[in-house]
């Protein structure tokens, strides 16, 4: 049977479904508010399509099961990556739901993961719009990954800048149903996929990409688009390395404490797994620094030297006694440590004190505090932030220009915190995650 062409406007037949209350509802229970909003919007939008989307079958009786439990858009650790709901599965084949909200241009973008990509590719990828407004759905199209095949070796289009191919609208077919039908008489080996993934790399190729993907992975700003912020090969890197590293390396804490991890990671977790650089800060308390805690950087208050023009009055050591002093609960006998930090030209001193809370089984404390290392003042716009996942636990902006500036932060153990100092002119330093793990515990 021919294949019956769509216009490159306006698609014949298509299928209207209206989304109710609790869809809307539903989805924004799951939006992550420490994204952007572009970030979040993206990922409602994609909500609203899946939702009806799944409402959409069930009333086409297309006779196939369908699962969504491991799409991309129940897991975390892709939200900002994907524009896209990959990793459906519809009776024996793999879908992908291509997401717009408007056909008007006659162009449509479609993710590289999802077409390039071993770990997201699909036998098909239905096309549907969201009309957010009206509150509706509308399923308008579909395309096999074969014909998406044909379509690139004969096109060659040009991937563009935001990790996407521009495709002309008349290259779906115009009756989605069609999915049935190829369900049906169709084997998925019939329709090859993209198996592509990463080269293997000799160990220093290795060693370089790992440490400039992870370079660029601590300075991210997860409220502003990520392909303004990483190349393609850094972030299809990420997203391929996924799987097996977090396997791996899903923390210290799962390892020590036997307990399970959630199967969702924020953008800061997905780096801390791309480097593996998780550093047990429970470790300095007993034995001192560790390997890690020296390979990235920190120091003991032994071999400190503090800058002599450093104001006396308000050296790191005397704010730590004057927190104490003023009740926050800071074990007398331990140490702090600390790293000297360069960002935007200046130099700055970071100390850095973990340590158990007495008042609370099994949680822990952080206090951060960030001076300079010579007489000067720290800047005005500076901002010192500490997080957990994609929550914001504290966040300071100096007002105007300070000698010190501090912040404390709890967390269970095992949990791990990031620290991420951010210059006035808009440049970020984050350290390597810390979590918190007795030994044997």
């Amino acid at each position: 049977m021919p294949r019956l062409p769509v216009s490159d406007f306006t698609l014949l037949d298509s299928d209207t479904v209206e989304l109710t209350p609790e869809d809307f509802s539903t989805v924004q229970q799951t939006l992550d508010w420490a994204a952007g909003e572009s970030h979040r919007w993206s990922r409602y939008i994609q909500g609203l399509a899946l939702a009806g989307f799944s409402q959409w079958l069930q009333e086409q009786q297309l006779g196939f099961s369908f699962d969504q439990s491991e799409c991309t858009l129940a897991q975390l650790q892709y939200a900002n990556w994907l524009t896209a709901v990959s990793n459906l599965t519809f009776g024996d084949f793999k879908l992908c739901l291509l997401v717009t909200e408007s056909l008007s241009s006659g162009t449509i973008y479609m993710p590289r993961a999802a077409v390039e990509m071993a770990e997201f590719a699909a036998h098909m990828y239905v096309l549907v719009e969201v009309e957010e407004e009206e509150g509706s759905v509308i399923i308008q199209g579909l395309l096999r990954h074969d014909d998406w095949q044909r379509y690139y070796q004969s096109a060659q289009p040009v991937p563009m800048q935001d990790w996407t191919y521009a495709v002309p609208l008349s290259l779906f077919e115009s009756d989605p149903c069609r999915m049935g039908f190829y369900a049906r008489y169709l084997d998925p080996a019939a329709i090859a996929l993209s198996q592509t993934r990463p080269q293997p790399q000799s160990q220093t190729l290795a060693q370089s990409t790992t440490a400039s993907t992870t370079e660029a992975m601590s300075a991210l700003d997860i409220s502003q688009e990520l392909w303004k912020q990483l190349s393609w090969e850094q972030a299809s890197r990420i997203l391929a390395s996924y799987n097996q590293p977090i396997q791996q390396s899903r923390s210290v804490a799962q390892r020590d404490t036997g307990q399970a991890q959630s199967p969702s990671y924020s953008l800061r977790s997905i780096a801390q797994d791309v480097s593996q650089a998780v550093v047990n800060a429970a470790q300095w308390l007993d034995s001192g620094l560790d390997d890690l805690a020296e390979s990235v950087g920190f120091f003991s208050a032994e071999r400190l030297q503090l800058a002599q023009g450093m104001r006396s009055a308000m050296t790191i050591e005397d704010a730590i006694h004057n927190l104490r002093r003023n009740g926050v609960p800071i074990p007398p006998e331990l140490s702090p440590v600390y790293q000297d930090v360069e960002i935007a030209d200046r130099d700055f001193r970071l100390c850095v004190l973990p340590y158990a809370t007495e008042s609370v089984d099994s949680e822990w404390s952080l206090l951060v505090i960030l001076g300079t290392q010579t007489a000067d003042y720290l800047p005005e716009g500076l901002e010192l932030r500490i997080s957990k996942g994609t929550q914001l636990l504290e966040s300071y902006t100096l007002e105007f220009e300070e000698a010190l500036v501090y912040s404390l932060a709890d967390a269970n153990f095992g949990e791990s915190l990031q620290v991420t100092i951010t210059a006035p002119n808009g440049d970020n330093y984050a350290l390597p995650l810390l979590t918190f793990v007795y030994e044997g515990a």
